[in-house]
């Protein structure tokens, strides 16, 4: 959810599994075709290598009613120096996996719990449940009955499931069944599918097949295999994979390094360093080498706090402490820490420790300058709940003096350099913002000098020194933002800058103490930096490219974002990186024109088995313009039939944010497990004009949705991907768009995933912090609603999930925070519970010490490696065998917790 701190997403995890599904052991390492067992293809079959001829094996499953029962008429042996797998030998049991796909074309396949054929033992289990219309991985131990016993035919001669497309026709279990269909009493059939891809099978298959009735398609399809055999048993050996499977650790581990702040002097770096587990805030000196360049030296270790980790770090503004926002738990209760770093002597702190500035239970603290005079200038709510007042805070005695008190509507306060407050927006109940300036007089009343109207993007973004004119972003008059220069005193626009970001909207001015401009960070496709003048742009382009011989590659100028700067703009950190780079701090010296490799964020990653995205316009239904990024695995899928591939949409947060082009370890541990990835600008997304955010105004659960849909038929096209074969995923706004998308649009995807999504707009809303009332009017009332009003009310009745649950179908993943003070868990409860009603797969992972965003690595990983699982399940991808102990065990201890909050309430109790 978006809050004016902005949002920060999570990432996502898997299941253990010996073979991949191309037949390769990855368990051991082995370059050998593995016998197969677990998944065949899209969908599996008996865990036999298949070697021609191939008999037609049909299974049925008695509706509820668990015993022991064949395997689908095995009944040949296997090949020559192929071992039986998983137990599948007539005698000894073994673990025994396999898929079951249910279709809609015959009405849907009721939930098999507990049971599954295949000779399965009464202690079977489905993994997760069949649900009506998909697939489920069924795992049981299972014996072959000696009737079939694979063990006494004749050598080189194989049976397997059947590997076509065998037709339902079976009957729901919640309508009264058909007295004409003897051969079915309470029956259901199971269909078996093999890839088979590059061969006239499949075609030939699906012509034919429903021409019989499941119980005699033998007598036609036998003969068909049989003369299909020569080109058909080619299809059955797939190639190794040429991309390796890329670790889960390796991707999804909390870097080695993730910022980097320079100290106004220059001479010291505070960089946020992982040490153990969790990360550090550790001092490097920087000096000049020999060879002209930067030379950071480890000093040691300033703070670290092992329960939560530390998130951010910055200097004040004289250089002398080091200060950091911090919460607990995932809270966002945060307070100001302050660090001395003359305290730093080696690889631990002496002398004093971190101090806590703003000791205020339940208050929210925002840091908002630090003016170069020394002193923090922070925003706190701790007077009131509901607003927040700005304070001059003395870092050396702790002592805080109110600047001024906010009347209960303001939501951005303007600093000047010196510290001083130069103006402040506030929201009124309409929606209207008021720009206030202060009066002559220390005691004057407040004048509104400026009013953008509810159409109108304005943010204030600061002042000038002196504080007589005020710097904003607006698209008044305009297509995109540019930024607005205003006099203080009457709030005419004195100039316009018009943004470097063409096409899109203005980002980012950067500044040096003294006021001069040195340039502008944009978000266009991805983050760029854009000296102001053309002489800055040639020495910066010529300081990158000097880096490439140094092996940084080319495409470090594809994302640039600036980390920090000193106080005279002479030195630069900034963070560089791609698609297919994770990423590396540079240091760079305006003066000198000399750029440098400080730090690199994954080092041990292979840059070469990263798969690159790439930025595409798009025409929604109604013809607004979006944009979606691809990101196309190189990892081949088996599973349909023309070669498509499974594809997973994931949508970001805010819902005003978007997502650009750039480095991002969920998205390659997608495209490395074989998914596309597909993530949308939606309309709502900022940054890409009036038209983009304006389409969204009443359009929650509805266009926003359609736009998913228009981008996932636009990949279908351009992007061979399966429309059979998608799935959900998204956090916070992202995962309402998950649950709207399993609900609403439960046709167009298989599986979803659900972080911290809403799934009632109405309680949503009326659960907000008290601090976040300011801002609804323009925010969530405009875009959704305000629940007081009778007709916002039922609108967003009517488009949240919870009112869609008829059309609920598929397995869904649900992931949470217990501390998330934005999206409470009984959001997410409610979803477990109505997902459980309806005998849907729904499985919960809740996190005690995490809240919106995810902030441990522990849980990160867990929660990417319970992702990786569910998709492999559901979309058949790759699955890393094993993982660390200790990401099992987080993973085990988040599904209990989420058992525990789900699990229906005692009689009795309230």
């Amino acid at each position: 959810m978006h809050t004016p701190r902005g949002e920060r997403h999570i990432a996502s995890d898997g299941r253990d599994r010996c073979t991949s599904r191309d037949g390769i052991d990855q368990s051991g390492g082995s370059d050998r075709p593995a016998c197969r067992r677990g998944d065949v293809g899209e969908g599996g079959g008996h865990h036999l290598n298949p070697v021609l001829p191939i008999r037609l094996a049909r299974q049925l499953v008695a509706h509820r009613a668990p015993g022991r029962r064949h395997g689908g008429q095995i009944d040949d042996a296997i090949r020559d120096g192929c071992p039986v797998q998983s137990g599948v030998d007539g005698e000894r049991p073994g673990r025994h996996d396999h898929t079951h796909i249910a279709d809609r074309a015959g009405g849907g396949v009721a939930s098999l719990r507990g049971q599954g054929g295949d000779a399965a033992r009464r202690d079977a289990r489905e993994r997760p449940p069949l649900p009506l219309v998909g697939q489920a991985i069924l795992s049981h131990d299972a014996n072959v009955d000696r009737a079939h016993d694979v063990s006494q035919r004749k050598p080189k001669k194989v049976s397997v499931g059947y590997g076509g497309f065998v037709p339902f026709d079976v009957p729901d279990p919640r309508k009264p069944r058909i007295a004409s269909d003897p051969f079915y009493p309470s029956a259901i059939a199971l269909r078996y599918r093999f890839d088979m891809h590059r061969t006239l099978l499949p075609l030939v298959v699906q012509m034919v097949l429903p021409l019989a009735r499941p119980w005699h398609a033998s007598w036609i399809i036998v003969p068909l295999l049989a003369a299909l055999s020569v080109r058909g048993a080619t299809a059955w050996a797939q190639p190794r994979d040429p991309v390796p499977l890329l670790p889960l650790e390796q991707l999804m581990a909390r870097p080695r390094v993730t910022t980097v702040q320079i100290n106004p002097t220059g001479q010291t770096l505070a960089v946020l360093e992982k040490v153990g587990s969790h990360p550090a805030v550790v001092l490097y000196a920087v000096g000049q080498g020999a060879t002209n360049t930067w030379a950071p030296t480890r000093l040691g270790v300033a703070f670290q706090d092992t329960v939560r980790s530390v998130s951010n770090v910055r200097w004040s503004g004289d250089g002398r402490w080091l200060l950091i926002l911090h919460d607990r738990g995932g809270d966002e209760g945060y307070h100001l820490l302050r660090v001395d770093p003359r305290a730093v002597t080696g690889e631990r702190q002496s002398g004093a420790t971190a101090t806590d500035l703003t000791p205020f239970p339940g208050a929210e603290v925002e840091l908002l300058a630090t003016p170069a005079g020394g002193g923090a200038i922070i925003a706190s709510n701790h007077r009131d709940p509901r607003v927040s007042d700005v304070y001059v805070l003395d870092l050396d005695r702790g002592a805080l003096r109110r600047l001024a008190t906010n009347p209960g509507d303001v939501t951005v306060w303007a600093i000047t350099p010196e510290g001083s407050v130069a103006g402040a927006s506030a929201v009124r109940p309409d929606g209207m913002l008021e720009v206030r300036t202060p009066g002559p007089a220390p005691d004057a009343p407040w004048q509104t000098v400026y009013r953008a109207p509810p159409s109108e993007r304005f943010t204030l973004l600061g002042a000038e020194r002196g504080g007589r004119v005020l710097v904003a972003r607006s698209n008044v008059g305009r297509a995109t933002e540019a930024f607005a220069f205003m006099d203080a005193s009457s709030g005419r626009v004195r100039r316009w800058r018009v943004s470097s970001c063409r096409g899109f909207d203005a980002g980012t001015l950067v500044t040096t103490a003294a006021g001069e401009v040195l340039g502008e960070s944009c978000a266009t496709s991805h983050r760029t930096f854009v000296p102001a003048t053309a002489r800055g742009q040639k020495q910066l382009q010529a300081a990158l490219r000097r880096l490439e011989g140094t092996g940084t590659g080319a495409d470090v100028l594809r994302a640039l974002e600036l980390e920090s700067m000193t106080a005279n703009g002479e030195r630069l950190v900034f963070y560089s990186h791609a698609a297919t780079d994770p990423g590396r701090f540079l240091l760079y010296d305006t003066q000198r024109g000399v750029a440098d490799t400080a730090f690199a964020m994954r080092p041990d990653i292979d840059r070469a088995q990263l798969a690159p995205t790439t930025f595409h316009w798009f025409r929604a239904r109604d013809g607004l313009r979006l944009s979606l990024l691809l990101t196309r695995s190189r990892v081949r899928v088996p599973g349909s039939a023309n070669a498509r591939q499974p594809a997973v949409v994931a949508v970001h947060g805010g819902p005003w944010s978007r997502d650009e082009v750039g480095y991002a370890g969920e998205t390659q541990l997608l495209a490395n497990r074989g998914y596309t990835v597909i993530q949308v600008n939606f309309r709502g997304s900022t940054g890409l004009g009036r038209a983009t955010v304006d389409g969204a105004v009443g359009e929650f659960g509805q266009r926003m949705s359609d736009d998913l849909l228009d981008a996932i038929a636009w990949s279908v096209r351009n992007a061979n991907v399966d429309p059979a074969r998608v799935c959900i995923l998204g956090g916070s706004y992202g995962g309402f768009a998950a649950l709207v998308g399993m609900t609403r649009d439960a046709a167009h995807y298989r599986c979803g995933i659900d972080y911290a999504g809403p799934f009632d707009l109405e309680t949503l809303i009326r659960a907000f912090p008290p601090s976040w009332q300011p801002f609804l009017p323009r925010s969530w009332y405009r875009f959704v609603g305000n629940p007081d009003q009778p007709a916002a009310l039922e609108r967003m009745r009517r488009v949240s999930p919870l009112a869609q649950l008829e059309k609920a179908r598929g397995p869904l993943l649900v992931v949470h925070g217990d501390n998330d003070p934005r999206v409470r868990t009984d959001q997410a409860l409610r979803v477990v519970r109505s997902w459980r009603a309806r005998s849907l797969p729904v499985s919960l992972l809740l996190a005690g010490n995490e809240g919106h965003s995810f902030n441990e690595e522990s849980t990160s990983l867990a929660v990417n490696r319970a992702v990786e699982r569910f998709l492999g399940d559901w979309l058949g991808g790759r699955v890393q065998s094993t993982v660390a102990p200790d990401i099992t065990r987080t993973l085990e201890a988040l599904r209990a917790a989420g058992e525990r909050a789900a699990a229906p309430a005692p009689p009795g109790a309230r």
